[in-house]
């Protein structure tokens, strides 16, 4: 399908959909910075390929805001697609929100994915967009009624970085995150940012290009119960199989993550959720009346490193500044001999 044919399709699912403008943001389920292909949809809809940028669709226009990162790129790419490019943060560009409230007429809808927006983003549009006589609706994901061939949830394998690297075994950072709940009330705990799952876990893998993450949800239980949601793969027996005493980590495929959080749910368990990096519509599945926001402590944590960390940091500072200083070696020679920047 050329970018044309996607948005036309689009636009016939938004009107069977009611919806008089939908937004496609970059991001995936954690609000990752560099989502898999299974959240790339603003790039299958545009074909902008840019990191950064979001592309408003309604039925008669579409435009996508990026920042001065990407103007050019995103100019040669939107070519001949009938979107236009937005250039974010420019004195002459109007806001996103402001720009759905001068093209909409007062009490149409605006529509986004809750899968793919944070509980905190979907707060924040809701309020602005509902002060401009906006509707706005989280509940339909439009992108999987027209993306016929959209890519699986990734499954390569995973493997566990050992406390050889890492310098603390992931047992002892369950525990760790266990012993904080405790403190805050807590019975469970999504955690739903793919570098704190990597980092509580020690786990690793190869889902996103350039990136040594899974994609997965963790929900910690205060009492050891606690249940990993990812697709099927090589490599999990080293959680299931070792977990520290008093303790028990199931897998379970990534699709099961809602019923899991609507059972918890029901059991009037005390959930906490990280506002920022938990979607909207795991959020709801976790029940607004059962869940506690509390900012994940794992940001925290992680930037302490320890002296074995440290030392392969060190270690790996070292091989980079050899790369780096035979780089500058060589260009000192090249410029002389007349290279260009391409």
């Amino acid at each position: 399908m050329t970018t044309t044919a996607k948005i036309e399709a689009l636009r016939r699912a938004m009107l069977e959909a009611q919806i008089d403008a939908y937004i496609i943001p970059s991001t995936d389920p954690p609000q990752s910075e560099y989502p898999a292909p299974r959240w790339a949809a603003r790039e299958w809809a545009s074909g902008f390929s840019g990191s950064a940028g979001t592309l408003v669709v309604t039925l008669h226009e579409a435009k996508l805001w990026t920042d001065g990162r990407y103007f050019l790129q995103a100019n040669t790419q939107l070519a001949g697609s009938g979107i236009e490019l937005m250039k974010d943060r420019q004195p002459d560009t109007i806001p996103m929100e402001d720009w759905l409230a001068s093209t909409l007429m007062d009490g149409q809808t605006v529509g986004t994915d809750g899968r793919v927006t944070s509980l905190a983003t979907s707060r924040r549009m809701r309020r602005n967009l509902e002060k401009k006589d906006l509707k706005f609706t989280l509940d339909e994901d439009l992108i999987r009624r027209v993306w016929k061939d959209r890519p699986a949830v990734p499954s390569r394998p995973v493997f566990e970085h050992t406390p050889d690297y890492s310098g603390e075994a992931w047992q002892d950072r369950l525990q760790r995150f266990t012993t904080w709940m405790g403190e805050h009330n807590l019975d469970y705990y999504v955690v739903s940012a793919l570098d704190e799952v990597a980092w509580l876990l020690n786990l690793r893998g190869d889902d996103i290009d350039f990136n040594p993450l899974c994609v997965a949800y963790l929900v910690v239980g205060a009492k050891g119960d606690h249940a990993l949601f990812a697709a099927a793969r090589p490599g999990f027996d080293a959680w299931t199989d070792k977990a520290p005493v008093g303790h028990k980590v199931e897998v379970h495929n990534y699709d099961k993550t809602s019923s899991y959080l609507r059972r918890l749910n029901a059991l009037n368990a005390d959930i906490g959720i990280d506002p920022v990096t938990i979607s909207a519509r795991q959020a709801m599945h976790a029940g607004e009346d059962h869940t506690c926001e509390v900012t994940s402590p794992i940001p925290g944590w992680k930037a302490i490193k320890n002296d074995i960390a440290l030392g392969h940091l060190r270690q790996t500072m070292a091989h980079d500044a050899v790369a780096l200083l035979r780089l500058r070696r060589w260009l000192a020679v090249a410029i002389h001999q007349g290279i260009t920047e391409a």
